[in-house]
């Protein structure tokens, strides 16, 4: 009896000395954890490395320097919650919310979290609501609100006289986003907010917001294309000059890019660069989310 537990032991620790040099970490951005995992559950990508930049190019401004006032801002901590509403809330202050008079709120909202990154969204089906802690990225997040309220356009449904943007953001309100994308929506998705980004006529900042969309349902949704992915937000950079939040916000996409293409040490030199460059905005949830990729140890594959 005892040799045969001796025996169990010894397979035990085999087992587990073994499927310790089989298992590795990988990045999980919705837990913002390094998790290990097996071999089985490494997802497959293609062989589009070499494709990337090494790093986002620069805007060729310089370095900005810290005032005192602002190093003073960054160790002061504040909530600001920026409600996504139905109708008008009756316990919600006025100027805290945005009514959403067309799109469903909790799909405005999780776009609004992918352009301007909070803490969240939480909340209920009909009211949502994001947590920032710089006042004024709360602001611009509120503003671009507006722009994104567009109304649904059911599944199979084909809109003439519509502009792009108008289109583009019709048809993920009536998706199962962000759940999962039809490929076939995703396509029809992606070839509109790709007009808005090639329209000279449009404002850079709806060319940006476009951009930073696209790129991300390139990476996020089948059939995904982490090549066309990249190349968008490099040319999202453009529509965001010098050390602006919406540069830092594509900095942070493609840094998530890196991460689930398992690429952690190019992410992490692109990390330490936005660190160091955006320093205006370390009090903000991107800024933050970005040291945890600069912080990781290269020792994985990159």
């Amino acid at each position: 009896m005892r040799k045969n537990i001796c025996w169990m032991l010894i397979a035990t620790v085999m087992v587990g000395v073994m499927g310790c040099g089989t298992d590795s970490q990988e990045f999980n951005w919705k837990t913002f954890r390094w998790e290990r995992i097996g071999p089985r559950d490494r997802p497959r990508f293609a062989a589009a490395d070499e494709a990337f930049p090494e790093q986002i190019p620069e805007s060729g401004m310089v370095k900005p320097h810290l005032t005192e006032k602002q190093q003073s801002a960054f160790s002061k901590s504040q909530i600001i919650r920026l409600y996504i509403c139905e109708k008008t809330p009756t316990s919600i202050g006025q100027g805290s919310y945005y009514l959403a008079t067309q799109a469903p709120v909790d799909k405005l909202a999780d776009l609004l979290a992918i352009l301007y990154p909070a803490q969240g969204p939480g909340g209920s089906e009909k009211i949502r609501y994001l947590l920032y802690r710089d006042e004024a990225i709360w602001e611009r997040a509120k503003k671009f609100a507006e722009r994104l309220d567009e109304a649904a356009i059911e599944q199979g449904t084909y809109v003439v006289g519509q502009g792009s943007w108008a289109t583009a953001l019709g048809l993920l309100y009536g998706s199962e986003y962000p759940r999962k994308l039809a490929p076939e929506t995703r396509k029809r998705v992606i070839s509109h907010l790709n007009h808005v980004i090639g329209d000279e006529s449009a404002d850079r900042e709806i060319r940006w917001a476009a951009a930073v969309l696209a790129g991300n349902l390139h990476g996020r949704f089948d059939p995904k294309d982490f090549v066309s992915a990249s190349a968008t937000f490099v040319e999202a950079m453009g529509f965001a000059p010098g050390d602006e939040f919406e540069a830092l916000v594509v900095r942070y996409h493609h840094i998530q890019l890196l991460m689930v293409m398992n690429q952690p040490i190019k992410a992490k030199k692109q990390a330490i660069d936005a660190l160091n460059y955006f320093q205006r905005w370390r009090n903000t949830e991107c800024y933050e989310r970005i040291g945890i990729a600069a912080k990781e140890k290269n020792n994985r594959r990159g």
